[in-house]
């Protein structure tokens, strides 16, 4: 009985080892899906001259087109007031009293964070960004740009020249390694060729690390999903 009991924990115990491997395996063979995609597009192989319902400019071309795209502005949060105090009562009289040191307080206005306020579609050009959406049309155009950052979870914010508050975009973070890696791309390569070279080649080291990675773990043949090629002797050479 107590060997049956011992080889069944010992059975437990390996195959809570063996789902566990599978788990880091499957989160290093994701790492290597997106790394892959995120290095092909920013080789921006893929240019668009005809945009439904969106006129390009003279020698413009887009990228990347993608739908449900919210339209990022900062907006304050509700304010309030603080250190109210209710004061001191006396009664001076029946059924009369006298309130004193009676305060709102201070009013504090709220925090001023991005949030989105219309949704629609997203247009990364060689020369600018686009939003179209029911409510609003805002362009950030490259030559106006002075400095723009990739947050986490699928969001992109520009500094432009013309506009004296950031704006930008949201979309989901299951792409955001596409759309990161294509605005990051067309910015560079709007400034030089030698620059959006400067990022594929940093995204493909990217790629290459997570490929040794998922290789040093005991993985064979890393899954690449509809971004990458059927097989994943198609992507970039590593040696």
């Amino acid at each position: 009985m107590l060997r049956k009991l011992k080889e069944a924990r010992a059975a437990r115990v390996e195959e809570k080892n063996h789902l566990a491997n599978r788990q880091m395996l499957d989160g290093l063979n994701l790492e290597v899906n997106r790394a892959y995609a995120a290095w092909n597009a920013s080789r921006l192989l893929e240019a668009d001259t005809h945009v439904q319902g969106v006129p390009l400019k003279k020698d413009e071309v887009a990228y990347l087109i993608l739908d449900g795209v919210g339209l990022v502005e900062p907006r304050r949060d509700p304010g309030k007031w603080v250190g109210a105090s209710q004061g001191v009562s006396f009664k001076v009289a029946k059924g009369v009293r006298y309130r004193v040191g009676q305060s709102r307080g201070t009013f504090q206005q709220g925090e001023e964070r991005p949030q989105v306020i219309d949704s629609g579609r997203g247009i990364v050009t060689n020369q600018r960004m686009l939003f179209v959406g029911p409510k609003r049309t805002t362009e950030w155009a490259f030559s106006k740009l002075v400095g723009f950052s990739l947050e986490e979870d699928g969001m992109a914010i520009f500094n432009v020249s013309n506009r004296q508050k950031a704006s930008g975009f949201a979309y989901q973070p299951d792409v955001d390694h596409i759309v990161d890696a294509v605005v990051a791309a067309a910015i560079a390569q709007y400034h030089s060729s030698e620059d959006r070279a400067a990022v594929s080649d940093e995204l493909l080291t990217i790629y290459t690390e997570a490929r040794a990675a998922w290789s040093a773990a005991g993985g064979e043949q890393p899954s690449l999903g509809a971004w990458g090629p059927p097989r994943l002797e198609a992507g970039p050479e590593t040696s």
